[in-house]
């Protein structure tokens, strides 16, 4: 194994880990401008 294939390895990982958290960062800002709209649409509930 060369260290070039080792450390495309491990960059594989970090970028997998790096979108994971990406990917839940998406989903808190959808479902905080989807509740902001919904609270524009009710506002007494």
């Amino acid at each position: 194994m060369s260290p070039s294939s080792s450390s495309k390895h491990s960059r594989n990982i970090i970028d997998s880990k790096g979108s994971a958290q990406l990917f839940e960062a998406w989903a808190h800002l959808l479902s905080y401008y989807y509740l902001r709209a919904n609270r524009k649409e009710f506002p007494d509930s």
